[in-house]
């Protein structure tokens, strides 16, 4: 596993200037923006359950190189004005600049949500909603939304779906949906038992290597070990990590679910950067717990 962690990190230092190219902000900014923050959500993950990150400074440097950057910071105030819906990238972003001591958008969001009130005016799915809360709160302010629980029991999860019901798209809310209620592990904040979500979980963790769905796959372990549900079903997810890591490319990257022919690295890397992202986050949150 030790080499396979290692592989996956020197994949992404190779390629770490592909996750905000700042050339492509004018064509492009959404798709930046989106590989700027899940890097930004892994280091902050790996932060919160105290994951030794000294072979992930450069990810450090990164960030901060961007975020103390007058004009960037100025552009990635313009991506939340000219469209609210990336607020909760923004709120991620502070939250990995409060773990370095810096408040860079703090007073700017303070304004938006405590004063303005714009989250209440956001609307989203309801598992974007509960990323939204979620993501206010890692930040020390107050939103102006509806409770976690009320939240939830909108999700395809809260609403007790049946299995058919999973399609990918189905998997991910659930995923995130745990990633909320959970704290990232570090809590729980519903009524119920966690064990509840056993079966399904076991259920869609075999679909999803039997789809060969890396990405998705990732996120259902990483949401076994947020509820601390992994001890009753280790024997499937000390098989689905060593799966994960026997699929893992030549060059370090984990494959996204669907792959083409790619004419450049850069095709290869934004097709693959997020599934390599989930997976060696699961690799060190499982590593971390062994």
């Amino acid at each position: 596993m030790k080499k396979a962690v290692l592989r996956s990190i020197e994949y992404i230092k190779k390629n770490i200037n592909h996750f905000f190219v700042e050339e492509l902000l004018q064509d492009d900014s959404d798709t930046q923006f989106k590989s700027f923050v899940e890097l930004a959500f892994l280091y902050n993950l790996l932060s919160q359950r105290q994951i030794d990150l000294h072979h992930l400074e450069f990810i450090e440097r990164f960030l901060k190189s961007k975020l103390s950057d007058t004009n960037q910071q100025g552009l990635l105030i313009k991506l939340v004005e000219n469209n609210t819906h990336n607020l909760p990238g923004l709120l991620i972003l502070e939250e990995f600049a409060q773990r370095k001591s810096l408040n860079i958008f703090k007073n700017y969001l303070t304004r938006l949500i405590e004063i303005e009130k714009i989250d209440s005016q956001i609307e989203k799915v309801p598992f974007r909603m509960m990323d939204l809360k979620y993501s206010i709160s890692k930040i020390g302010l107050n939103d102006n939304l509806d409770s976690y629980n009320n939240l939830f029991h909108q999700t395809v999860l809260g609403k007790k779906l049946p299995r058919f019901y999973y399609t990918p798209n189905a998997m991910y809310s659930l995923t995130h949906t745990i990633f909320y209620i959970s704290d990232l592990g570090s809590s729980y904040y519903l009524d119920n038992s966690p064990m509840d979500y056993v079966d399904l979980l076991t259920s869609l963790i075999g679909d999803r290597i039997i789809e060969k769905d890396l990405d998705i796959l990732a996120e259902l372990l990483l949401s076994v070990l947020f509820l601390k549900i992994d001890t009753d079903i280790s024997e499937i997810i000390d098989y689905s990590i060593q799966f994960i890591i026997q699929n893992q490319n030549k060059n370090g990257s984990f494959p996204a679910p669907i792959e083409y022919q790619y004419n450049t690295d850069y095709e290869e890397f934004r097709n693959n950067y997020h599934t390599t992202l989930v997976c060696l986050g699961v690799l060190l949150c499982y590593q971390d717990k062994i």
